[in-house]
């Protein structure tokens, strides 16, 4: 895969922003970030990205979020965009990048309340993060996989090819590659560890993560959370398929992360 780069900056989207760079830490190399001051000095969100992507992806979920009075903070992980190269693990190692991350985003703007927003490998990879101790106000989470074996063997599975042995084959040999255990990666592996207030957001059409999926990741979420099925939506972000509906949900949690748990909702 070549390098994905990013295509757009802030000011697309009529947002002033700084470049910054988030120091490397241990073996993982440096990360560019964008960073938008917000009205709400007390308040900063810190936005990743998914697998193959990077943090322009988040243009227009960094603009609503910033919307809300949060300052932004729009990281690309290792390997994508400005950031420096390292081979991906499909959040494995990003989680590396999520801790320094989110302690840069502090010493930054000494903001008094954090939440983390990811897509897709980036919500895996801030779950995993959290498991291991960062700590946050609120984690805002879009179509994460429950497992890596289980989403591999849906990808087969939608182009017509036995899963197995062909998804355990290809897993085992990169993780022999990469050097981690990829049969014990995924959200349901983190979840129950997390204790920080989650918005858990997926589509109930996405073809690599099943709404029962997503619901057994809820269940095993530790503290406050709210799930929300965006009806007709695959494996993306439900603000694709009405932002109205996803501003007002992400702006209540923001708001009031400690709301009791909310009943499903589906769009």
């Amino acid at each position: 895969m070549a390098k994905p780069r990013n295509d757009r900056s802030p000011l697309d989207v009529g947002l002033g922003f700084q470049r910054h760079i988030v120091p490397a830490e241990g073996s993982r190399p440096p990360l560019e970030a964008w960073f938008i001051p917000g009205a709400d000095t007390a308040t900063i969100a810190v936005l990743f990205h998914g697998h193959g992507g990077s943090k322009s992806e988040l243009l227009r979920h960094g603009r609503r979020i910033h919307a809300m009075g949060p300052a932004v903070l729009m990281v690309d992980f290792a390997g994508s965009g400005g950031s420096g190269d390292a081979p991906f693990t499909i959040g494995v190692r990003e989680s590396e990048d999520v801790r320094a991350a989110t302690a840069y985003a502090r010493a930054l703007t000494g903001a008094r309340r954090v939440y983390l927003y990811g897509l897709s490998m980036g919500a895996v990879a801030i779950l995993k993060s959290a498991a291991e101790g960062t700590a946050s106000d609120g984690i805002i989470l879009e179509c994460p996989f429950d497992s890596l074996l289980t989403t591999v063997e849906h990808r087969f599975e939608t182009v017509g090819l036995p899963a197995f042995p062909a998804a355990h084959a290809l897993l085992f040999w990169g993780g022999l590659q990469l050097g981690f255990n990829p049969f014990r990666h995924g959200a349901l592996t983190y979840a129950p560890h997390v204790r920080e207030p989650v918005l858990l957001m997926a589509g109930d059409r996405d073809p690599w993560v099943t709404p029962e999926e997503t619901r057994h990741i809820f269940d095993a979420l530790g503290g406050s959370k709210r799930l929300y099925l965006c009806g007709g939506v695959g494996h993306a972000s439900c603000l694709s398929s009405d932002s109205a509906r996803w501003t007002t949900i992400v702006g209540e949690f923001v708001a009031n992360p400690l709301a009791e748990n909310a009943p499903s909702l589906t769009q």
